[in-house]
């Protein structure tokens, strides 16, 4: 059941993952060649409500984080952004349930990233009618894993700082 508590925590990591995203927007790319090649900032917030709540709020949030996202950059960006991120949830939801905590929040946010940018260029390769694009599969690989590596460090250090009260359900 969603309640009010549940639904305020949603709506905060769902403005912080989206605020995340906008800024790490404003800043040049990683790769020149890959404008569109970003470290995946607002997947801290993903992860974290994965972790801490689950699968299913973690779907809401990434679905809310892309709907609004391509307001501001573009819908068509939706058709990228919104299989990618489901993709990539799935897959570390699968490895959550089967691995962690043999897989820590770094490898699922590793093989994150990897589904998020594979299915990138999958969509793209539909759209285009054409398999040229996954030529780009290494430089895609060379910056998902660092990318995905850092923002598991995030997500690990925040699990020690930030209290466990935080993700609590209870009235304390």
């Amino acid at each position: 059941m969603l309640t009010a508590k549940r639904a305020a925590r949603l709506a905060l990591l769902t403005a912080l993952a989206l605020l995340a995203f906008l800024l790490e927007g404003l800043f040049p790319p990683l790769i020149p060649a890959l404008p569109y090649v970003k470290l995946g900032l607002s997947n801290v917030f993903v992860l974290l409500c994965l972790l801490a709540r689950g699968p299913g709020e973690a779907a809401v949030l990434v679905a809310a984080k892309c709907l609004l996202g391509s307001l501001f950059s573009g819908v068509f960006s939706l058709a990228f952004s919104l299989p990618a991120g489901l993709l990539s949830l799935a897959v570390m939801t699968l490895l959550f349930r089967l691995l962690f905590p043999r897989c820590s929040a770094c490898g699922l946010s590793m093989a994150g990233a990897v589904v998020h940018n594979l299915t990138q260029l999958g969509v793209y390769a539909v759209m285009a009618g054409s398999a040229d694009i996954f030529a780009l599969t290494p430089a895609v690989l060379l910056v998902s894993l660092p990318a995905g590596l850092l923002v598991g460090l995030i997500v690990f250090f925040c699990g020690k700082i930030l209290p466990p009260r935080i993700w609590s359900d209870d009235r304390s």
